[in-house]
């Protein structure tokens, strides 16, 4: 454990920063998912993430709390709960077990779309029971500990943890000091927690290992026709890419876990360490942050649109100095066709009499040489623009 003021400090400071993070990268992404599937109700590896997103809330809170949870008399800086808010807390904590879960059944969603050719269809006919399975453990488990008066302090935050510390067998090393509450948290933990996420990380392992096993197999197969624009070089191309996303993940996955799972291990035998504790404080509330910068790594105009909201929130009064004229998001394509006039532009504009009104068409020229589907369909556009010049006149 942490010995010094200064040390139990950080672990109660730091995750309050990365949980925050966390919390508003998956807020983000629960948004443009549920966007998505309204718009072309969505795939069912972004309905895994979205499942992902929402327990990672659920988790970051917990770490956003850290120690004022704890019970007023523990060791903890700035602890100002009781009981039943370190009981909370753990809850919240335990049911993180689902995002690695999660993570889970994204690795097996990719491996049985690009081993084995599943299509979508059938991939809907096996997402409902993966769903239930991944939220009846992680809420069933956290609820199960309750009654079990398992969830206790532990360094920066509440979880299994005997009280007081390394009585009778709450670790693996038992003591003759007597639990007032949980006793054998260390099997409990273990059981409900480390040993299905050990389970997640060797069966997310291997089916990127058989990812990337059959991706590397297909590029030889094909390397002898790289000259041709054959369909089956395009069904590769857009195999890859899905294989570099799902590593991507991984590789978070591996990031966010690896730190606290070494944390917990040394403190069951007794011989945790502030630096590993210090480390999981940073990792474990981070994965929001994590699977955001993999979310929009091949969508661009999500890209733009979390830059512009981001902009707006650290005070650059783009809110009054900026408007959108136009943006057009082309589903399927993940491009978007942006244009912006400035206010101050159009203010000076009508102060030197150059003119009463914005020039529109290169902006509209953008919409133009993008394809429609009817009549219908650009004379919406047409409309848009409009209204949106209307508005700029108003300003």
């Amino acid at each position: 454990m942490a010995s010094t003021e200064a040390q139990l400090k950080a672990l109660a400071i730091t995750p309050k920063i990365t949980s925050s993070f966390s919390i508003i990268c998956s807020g983000f992404i629960i948004k443009e998912v549920i966007e998505e599937h309204r718009r072309n109700k969505g795939k069912v590896t972004l309905r895994a993430l979205l499942g992902m997103s929402v327990i990672d809330v659920l988790a970051s809170s917990g770490w956003f709390l850290s120690t004022w949870m704890a019970p007023v008399g523990s060791n903890a800086v700035y602890a100002v709960g009781n009981t039943q808010s370190c009981t909370y807390q753990g809850f919240l904590l335990q049911i993180a077990i689902g995002a690695p879960m999660y993570n889970a059944c994204l690795a097996l969603y990719y491996l049985l779309t690009i081993n084995y050719g599943w299509r979508e269809e059938r991939l809907r006919r096996l997402e409902p029971w993966l769903h239930a399975f991944v939220l009846t453990f992680a809420f069933g488990t956290g609820i199960l500990l309750i009654p079990l008066k398992i969830y206790n302090h532990v360094g920066a935050v509440c979880w299994a943890e005997g009280l007081p510390p390394g009585c009778e067998n709450s670790n693996y090393q038992s003591s003759d000091i007597p639990c007032e509450r949980g006793n054998y948290a260390w099997i409990y933990g273990f059981a409900l927690f480390y040993a299905p996420l050990w389970i997640c990380i060797i069966s997310t392992t291997i089916a990127m290992v058989m990812i990337y096993r059959n991706v590397r197999e297909t590029e030889k197969r094909n390397s002898r026709y790289a000259g041709a624009r054959t369909t089956l070089r395009r069904t590769f191309l857009q195999s890859d890419r899905v294989a570099a996303q799902a590593i991507l993940y991984t590789i978070a996955f591996y990031i966010t876990w690896l730190p606290s799972t070494i944390w917990s291990l040394k403190s069951w035998s007794g011989g945790a360490m502030f630096w590993l504790d210090f480390s999981a404080t940073i990792t474990e509330p981070s994965q929001g942050f994590l699977n955001l910068i993999v979310f929009l790594r091949p969508r661009p105009g999500y890209r733009a649109r979390l830059k512009r909201r981001f902009c707006c929130c650290i005070g650059n009064r783009l809110s009054e100095e900026e408007i959108t004229a136009i943006e057009l998001v082309i589903d399927g394509s993940n491009r978007a066709v942006t244009q912006s006039v400035s206010r101050r532009e159009t203010r000076s504009r009508l102060e030197q009499g150059t003119g009463s009104h914005v020039d529109f068409t290169n902006i509209t020229k953008g919409l133009d040489e993008q394809p429609t589907n009817g009549s219908t369909e650009q004379h919406s556009g047409e409309k848009d623009a409009a209204e949106n010049k209307n508005e700029i006149e108003r300003g």
